[in-house]
């Protein structure tokens, strides 16, 4: 089994790379009320998250 040195340059070089941009004030104001939300609050966020996003792809 390989090490986590050995796997770690090879998973970068694959990983996408996404070109950064600055954020806009509605994705400010959502990112501070999610991080105000309590943990359980946040995981269901994502659960959500993740729903609308399998959906869009149809």
């Amino acid at each position: 089994m390989a090490s986590t040195k050995e796997i770690s340059p090879l998973f970068f070089v694959f990983w996408p790379r996404r070109r950064l941009r600055a954020l806009t004030d509605e994705e400010v104001r959502l990112i501070e009320h999610f991080r105000t939300l309590s943990e359980t609050d946040r995981v269901a966020m994502r659960y959500l998250a993740c729903a609308f996003k399998e959906m869009s792809r149809f």
